[in-house]
């Protein structure tokens, strides 16, 4: 996994380099994340997530109370609205989803994936986007979303 050519721009990736392209978010090998943090786009990832883990952390409770799983659902639903992309989003709360699904959502590209053998194999991938657009956008949505929450709903007690 030393160089890959980037599915958006076509540009050969050096994956050890400090400044591959500008659509390399990083990579993962044998579960192991590892971003890389020069320009903007790691870094929106990272607040995208904390804005979807502070919605979530409302969500945990739906599995004790009917009425709060309700009306959660009904605030995400209601700032969701009639948009498609949001209501796309709203459905990470759903019981089988979760952040992966959101990044999906987002636009992220997964580059080839790659196994090597012999004592020291492994197998991961190679991530990429083009536009961070739609992470603003979601970025966006889940954060009017824990405002209406906070609005709506109790401030979750910690677990």
């Amino acid at each position: 996994m030393d160089e890959e050519e980037c599915p958006i721009c076509g540009v050969m990736v050096d994956l050890g380099e400090r400044e591959p392209c500008e659509h390399y978010l990083g990579f993962i090998w044998d579960g192991d994340i590892s971003w890389h943090y020069e320009g903007d786009a790691p870094k929106e990832l990272e607040k995208l997530q904390k804005a979807w883990s502070e919605v979530d952390g409302y969500d945990w409770r739906r599995a004790f109370e009917e009425e709060i799983e309700k009306k959660f659902m009904s605030v995400v639903k209601g700032v969701a609205g009639q948009r498609n992309f949001e209501q796309k989003l709203s459905e990470s709360f759903d019981d089988s989803a979760d952040f992966r699904d959101v990044v999906d959502l987002v636009g992220i590209v997964h580059g080839e994936h790659t196994i090597t053998g012999g004592m020291i194999g492994g197998g991961g991938q190679s991530y990429f986007i083009g536009d961070l657009k739609k992470v603003y956008e979601a970025k966006a949505f889940f954060e009017e979303t824990l405002i209406a929450l906070r609005k709506h709903l109790p401030e979750p007690a910690e677990p």
